[in-house]
C-alpha cells in the first residue's frame, strides 16, 4: 500500500492511499447500541442429574452436541486502549501522548464487536493520518524514544540501518516477522525521503526519513488492525490462528497492549501451541500491570461510566470530582475482588466493602473516614443496604432519569447485561415516558407511576419481565443515595427473579448469585470482548468447557480469562466465508 507523491521533491503519504490499503474492511452495518443480545446466547436446558456444584450455582446446563465451528475471521481494529499502547511500545510515552485514535463505536453492546464489524469512515482515516504524523514527530524528537535503541542512521546512505530500522520497527508494529520485501519497500521509503529532504537542503533530512518511515508503518493496516486468518490444518474450516496472531490476539486480551519481543520470539518458534505453555503464558500476562488497566476498561464499557462526567443530573452535590469518584469506586471494587483478592467474581454483586474518600463518604451519608482524597476500603452502613456494584452509585446514577429514578432501565441492565436475556423493544407507537401528571394530583411514588402506566396491554409484558428486577434498587435515588421515602411515601423495594421474591436490593442480589446464567453471561462478554465477535452455536461447546472451568475454580475471574484464552474457540477461525 506504501505510495508518496513529489511536491518540490517533498515526500508524503497522503491519506488517500490509506483509504486505498484500507477498502478491504468489512460493510459496515447499522445496529442499535442497545439492541438485544441473540437468542442463541439464552441459557441452555439443565440436567437434573448433574450434581450442586461447590459454588452454590445449582444445577449445570447439559454440555451441547454441536460440532465445534470457530467464529469467522475478520480484521479486527484495534481499540483506542489498544492503539496508544501500541505506539507507546513501538515509539514511546511522548508519541503516544500525541496520538489520537478514532473513538471507540459499540455494536450489540461491545465496542470489540464494533472494531470487527464496522468499517472505517473518512474522518476516521484523516484521524489516523493526523495521529501517525503527530506521533511520529514526537518520536522523532523523543532522545529516549525506542526507535533509537534498534538504530539511527548516520546519513541516508546508510543502508543497513534503514534494512534494520525497518526489519525490526516493522516486527514490533506489525507483531510479526516482515517478509524481505516488506522489509525492503520500508527501507526504501526512509531512505529515499532521508535523500529528497537532503537534495532540498533540510538540515535534519535522516530525520525526516525516519519520520515517513514511522509514519507509514502507523498507517499500515497491518498496525491498524489484528489481522488473524490463520493456516491450514485437516479441517480446512477451522484454521488454528498462527503463532503470532495468537501472540497478539492473546496480549490485546489480557493486557491491551500488543505482544513484546519475547512473546513473539516463543510464538513463532511454536511454543504457544502446547495448551501448557499457552496457559503458563496467559497467567503470566497477567501480572503485567496493563492488565488491571484492561480489565478496568472492560467494566468502564460494560458499566456505561464513560457516559457519567456528561450526564444530566441536576443537582449540585453531583459535582465533577463527586461524579470521578463513583467511577473509582467502582473500579477499586474490581481491582480488590480480582487483583488483590482473587475471589469469587460474584463478591463483585454482594461485598458490602466499598471504597471512598471523605468527599464520597459525605456524598453518601457514610461516616467520614478522615482520609481526605485518598480512597480507603470502609464497610458500607448496614441500614443502607447496599452490596456490590449494583448498588453503588455509578451504576445507580447512570441507569437513572434526571428527575427521578428508573426501575426499567436498572431491570433491563440486569436482564441484558448481567444474564444475556434478550428484551424486546417497545412495540411502535407506544409511549415510553411516564406522564408528568397523576390524574387526581396525589403524590405518587415512582414505582407506583411505572405500575399505573404498565397495566396497559400493550406494555404489561415486557414491564413484567425487567421491571421487578429494577424495583429492589428503589431505596436508591436518581442520584444513589439512599432514601426510604419518596414524595413523603415508603419506599416498596420487593421485587424478584422469575419465580423467585426479594424484599429488598440485598435479597435480590442473592437470588442473582445463584444463577448459573449470571456465569455464563459473564464468559460470554469476556469472550465477545476477547475476540470482537457475537459468540455462535457453534462456539457453544467450547465456551460451556469454560464456564465448567470457571466454576470449578471457584469463579475467579483470572481463570475465567486464561480459560477463554486457551479454548477452541480463542484459538481458531474460520475463514470459509472471507476467502
Amino acid at each position: 500500500m506504501l505510495a508518496f507523491m513529489r511536491s518540490r521533491s517533498l515526500l508524503f503519504v497522503p491519506s488517500a492511499v490509506l483509504a486505498l490499503g484500507l477498502a478491504c474492511t468489512n460493510t459496515v452495518v447499522v445496529v442499535d447500541d442497545d439492541a438485544p443480545t441473540p437468542d442463541d446466547v439464552v441459557p441452555l436446558p439443565t440436567d437434573p442429574d448433574e450434581p450442586d456444584d461447590d459454588v452454590d450455582l445449582g444445577p449445570r446446563p447439559v454440555r451441547p452436541p454441536s460440532p465445534f465451528v470457530p467464529s469467522p475471521a475478520r480484521l479486527r481494529r484495534l481499540l483506542q486502549l489498544q492503539y496508544t499502547n501500541g505506539v507507546a511500545d513501538l515509539l514511546g510515552d511522548a508519541a503516544a501522548a500525541a496520538s489520537s485514535a478514532p473513538p471507540d463505536v459499540p455494536l450489540n453492546g461491545s465496542v470489540a464487536v464494533g472494531a470487527g464489524d464496522l468499517a472505517l469512515d473518512a474522518a476516521a482515516l484523516v484521524t489516523y493520518e493526523a495521529s501517525a504524523r503527530a506521533a511520529a514527530a514526537a518520536a522523532v524528537a523523543d532522545p529516549s524514544s525506542p526507535w533509537r535503541a534498534v538504530c539511527a542512521p548516520s546519513s541516508a546512505t546508510d543502508a543497513a540501518c534503514w534494512q534494520d530500522l525497518a526489519r525490526r520497527l516493522g516486527r514490533r508494529a506489525f507483531r510479526r516477522t516482515l517478509a524481505d520485501d516488506e522489509v525492503a519497500r520500508y527501507a526504501a521509503l526512509g531512505q529515499q525521503a532521508a535523500v529528497a529532504y537532503g537534495n532540498i537542503g533540510e538540515p535534519r533530512a535522516v530525520d525526516r526519513g525516519v519520520e515517513l518511515l514511522l509514519v507509514a508503518l502507523l498507517q499500515s493496516p497491518h498496525f491498524l488492525y489484528l489481522v488473524e486468518r490463520g493456516e491450514p490444518g485437516d479441517d480446512p474450516a477451522a484454521r488454528r490462528l498462527t503463532g503470532a496472531e495468537l501472540a497478539a490476539r492473546l496480549s490485546f486480551f489480557l493486557t491491551g497492549a500488543p505482544p513484546d519481543d519475547e512473546l513473539l520470539d516463543a510464538a513463532e518458534r511454536g511454543d504457544l501451541s502446547s495448551p501448557t505453555v499457552l496457559s503458563a503464558t496467559a497467567r503470566a500476562l497477567l501480572t503485567d500491570p496493563r492488565a488491571k488497566d484492561a480489565l478496568r476498561g472492560y467494566f468502564v464499557e460494560k458499566l456505561h461510566l464513560a457516559d457519567l462526567p456528561a450526564l444530566n443530573r441536576p443537582d449540585a452535590a453531583l459535582t465533577p470530582s463527586v461524579r470521578a469518584a463513583l467511577v473509582e469506586e467502582t473500579l477499586r471494587l474490581v481491582d480488590d475482588v480480582v487483583w488483590t483478592r482473587n475471589a469469587d467474581v460474584r463478591d463483585l454483586l454482594r461485598s458490602t466493602d466499598t471504597f471512598v474518600n471523605d468527599e464520597l463518604a459525605s456524598y453518601y451519608g457514610f461516616p467520614l473516614p478522615g482520609a481526605g482524597a485518598t480512597f480507603v476500603k470502609v464497610p458500607t452502613p448496614a441500614e443502607q443496604d447496599r452490596a456490590g456494584l449494583l448498588t453503588r452509585g455509578a451504576f445507580l446514577v447512570r441507569f437513572a432519569q434526571p428527575d427521578r429514578s428508573s426501575p426499567t432501565l436498572r431491570g433491563k441492565f440486569v436482564r441484558e447485561q448481567l444474564l444475556c436475556a434478550a428484551v424486546p423493544a417497545p412495540p411502535p407507537g407506544v409511549a415510553t415516558t411516564l406522564p408528568d401528571e397523576v390524574p387526581d394530583g396525589l403524590p405518587r411514588t415512582t414505582r407506583d407511576r411505572i405500575e399505573a402506566h404498565a397495566r396497559e396491554d400493550s406494555c404489561a409484558g415486557c414491564h413484567a419481565y425487567i421491571d421487578p428486577l429494577g424495583y429492589p434498587f428503589e431505596h436508591f435515588d436518581q442520584y444513589g443515595r439512599y432514601r426510604t421515602h419518596e414524595n413523603g411515601l415508603p419506599i416498596d423495594a420487593s421485587g424478584g427473579l422469575d419465580d423467585r421474591t426479594s424484599e429488598d436490593a440485598t435479597g435480590f442480589i442473592g437470588l442473582l448469585d445463584e444463577r448459573v446464567d449470571l456465569v455464563s453471561c459473564l464468559v460470554r462478554g469476556l469472550y465477545r470482548h476477547a475476540v470482537g465477535r457475537m459468540e455462535e452455536s457453534g462456539q457453544d461447546a467450547a465456551l460451556y468447557d469454560v464456564d465448567s472451568a470457571f466454576i470449578d475454580g471457584g469463579l475467579k475471574l483470572q481463570d475465567a480469562m486464561v480459560a477463554i484464552a486457551t479454548s477452541d474457540a480463542f484459538r481458531f477461525v474460520d475463514t470459509t466465508d472471507g476467502e
